[in-house]
């Protein structure tokens, strides 16, 4: 009766141990959450690789005590040293990789779930380990904490690299965000440029109606600013024709000339996208270098484009103020 009543006063001590691990691991994360600026999977990321760093440092000190036990003196200066060191470790191998980041983006929710599951298949394991730990055998003690040390080590590994990867697919998704953004102003761009040669066109037609009307220094001042803007550049790349137009009319704005030698055909194996976005911002920066300029000589920005030995050859010339400085 005596050692029955043991024996289920044992399993009681196992199940309150693993709902009080549990409820810590919950706790801390509830913590967390509270604290900081994360919402409850960005915290419970952080608590489960907490448990999982300090189990893992608690299971291998106790498997270098089993190889060499020492004096309680020497032992709580050796412990104190091992977390220090896994510690500085741990945090340069995984912590140091995530600062600036945001979880709440980051963390995946099925692999967090994976690695919560893991967590308490260890906690389980632990506590049920150290009920049996009086009838077990030094070799099997050994066994079993490190089975436990491994099984942290591999919810570190899983969780950071499920992280990292994270990490790199937010990228990726903002790249592709941002070439969905460049294919749209493409086509902006492109419809504006259609509707100005359509809208000048007809001015074309009204001007003629109105020759009658006017004297021929209004006729030639309209005509001037009619033929300008209905201006077009053919260089056999549509893409840059687009862009040297929408650019050409900003040029004229800011009184800066525009000059361009381009075998456009040359570039039609490149995303339209990609296009738009290489020479809009590159005629953007030599835009902005030369309107600093009070000179009218040198407010000049020159492109060339050219095939030679077979790779495309782009050239871009402007002046500037100061020193420019290569990156």
């Amino acid at each position: 009766g005596a050692s029955a009543g043991l024996g289920h006063w044992a399993q009681e001590a196992v199940l309150f141990n693993i709902f009080r691990y549990i409820i810590l691991l919950l706790l801390v994360a509830t913590l967390l959450n509270l604290c900081f600026e994360l919402n409850r999977y960005g915290a419970l990321f952080c608590a489960v690789s907490a448990y999982a760093t300090q189990h893992f440092m608690i299971k291998l000190f106790r498997i270098l005590l089993m190889a060499s036990p020492m004096p309680l003196g020497l032992e709580v200066a050796a412990y104190l040293a091992h977390m220090a060191f896994w510690y500085v470790t741990f945090y340069f191998i995984f912590s140091r990789r995530t600062r600036n980041q945001d979880f709440s983006q980051l963390v995946r929710r099925d692999i967090l779930i994976l690695c919560g599951a893991l967590v308490l298949c260890n906690i389980v394991f632990s506590v049920w380990v150290n009920g049996l730990e009086p009838t077990l055998s030094l070799s099997a003690k050994g066994i079993y904490t490190g089975y436990a040390c491994l099984c942290c080590l591999l919810i570190l590994i899983v969780q950071f690299g499920i992280f990292q990867r994270g990490k790199l697919q937010n990228e990726m998704d903002m790249m592709e965000y941002l070439w969905e953004q460049e294919r749209r102003q493409y086509q902006i761009s492109r419809d504006n440029m259609e509707l100005i040669s359509i809208k000048c066109h007809d001015m074309k037609h009204f001007l003629s109606a109105l020759e009658p009307r006017i004297s021929p220094g209004e006729k030639k001042e309209l005509s001037g600013m009619i033929d300008f803007y209905d201006s077009t550049v053919k260089t056999g790349c549509e893409v840059l024709d687009v862009v040297l137009a929408e650019k050409s009319i900003l040029c004229h704005q800011r009184n800066i000339t525009l000059t361009c030698m381009a075998d456009g055909a040359k570039l039609n194996f490149m995303a339209q996208s990609d296009l738009y976005s290489i020479f809009g911002n590159a005629i953007d920066n030599a835009i902005e270098a030369v309107s600093k300029l009070e000179e009218p000589e040198r407010r000049i920005i020159s492109l060339v484009i050219t095939a030679q030995k077979g790779a495309v050859v782009i050239h871009m010339e402007n002046y500037c103020t100061g020193t420019v400085e290569l990156r």
